[in-house]
């Protein structure tokens, strides 16, 4: 009798240890929340000894175990997972069974693609509309460059009527330019000269001259002064402007750039005037021209 009470503890353990185990397994695998199960417990009655009396004393020995059930309490959230009918397994499997094509997937895919490829027309159509629209600001508003107020000091006193210890051979003096467009501009490069004759040559004097270097940068509206001093009149042309057999043009040319990068070049050529002891523009379009 005490090896089978023994064996029926051990039993009763083991079933109290297992039985959780088993539902956290199969809460697992399945995703079925635990409902409430019931279990074997064992139950220890007395033997009923009524049908023998004379075993009627309360021995021990004399005690049968038998087991009884026993109800298990699972405390925490519960959860039901549907399973799939057979309806929507057959409509997975038409799915599936479809060409890639015309799989739902595929078609999202399509759509966010074109609607992608309409975005990226969208934003380069408008990136060249911009840069249209501002080209064209800067053809209409265009930067314009000119020269005005020539002053060269020295060539006043190359005449007769000035004493000759005012007569001098070097040219020195100034000049303003001025941005009369409605945009900035950077002069690049500019040619200054001095050509003695009695009318303009049919080739430009500045034809082979490079000119300087200044980079300066024009606002709109905005004029500079600009020193030069490296003319110097040869002895047969200071002779001949004293005597005035010839006279004194001053050529300059400006090379400018806009923002769009496009060169532009303004020329102005004066002719001076010993009576007025002022420079006056001449009336030739191959030296007095602006882009």
């Amino acid at each position: 009798m005490r090896r089978r009470f023994c064996i029926s503890t051990v039993a009763l353990a083991l079933s109290v240890i297992l039985i959780p185990i088993h539902i956290s397994a199969q809460q697992s695998t399945e995703g079925h929340s635990a409902e409430k199960q019931t279990s074997p417990v064992p139950r220890v009655e007395k033997q009923d000894n009524s049908a023998h009396p004379k075993n009627k004393y309360t021995d021990s020995e004399h005690i049968e175990i038998q087991p009884s059930p026993m109800e298990i309490l699972v405390q925490g959230p519960v959860h039901f997972v549907e399973e799939p009918t057979t309806q929507e397994e057959q409509e997975y499997a038409q799915a599936q069974s479809k060409p890639w094509w015309k799989r739902p997937d595929w078609l999202t895919v399509a759509l966010f693609g074109i609607t992608a490829l309409f975005a990226i027309l969208a934003f380069v159509a408008s990136v060249w509309q911009g840069k249209s629209a501002s080209d064209m600001v800067i053809l209409t508003h265009r930067p314009k460059i000119i020269v005005r107020n020539i002053v060269i000091p020295a060539l006043a006193s190359l005449n007769r009527k000035a004493p000759m210890s005012q007569w001098t051979q070097d040219l020195t003096g100034y000049y303003t330019v001025a941005n009369t467009g409605g945009l900035p501009c950077t002069i690049q490069t500019v040619c200054e000269g001095n050509f003695v004759g009695v009318d303009l040559p049919m080739e430009r004097p500045d034809r082979n001259n490079q000119g300087r270097q200044i980079n300066m940068v024009l606002a709109p509206g905005e004029a500079k002064e600009l020193p030069f001093g490296h003319v110097i009149l040869g002895e047969d042309d200071a002779c001949d402007l004293i005597d005035g057999k010839t006279s004194n043009f001053f050529i300059v040319r400006v090379r400018y750039t806009d923002n769009g990068k496009v060169v532009r070049e303004t020329s102005a050529c004066r002719r001076f005037n010993p009576t007025s002891s002022r420079f006056i523009r001449v009336a030739n379009r191959d030296y007095e021209y602006s882009d």
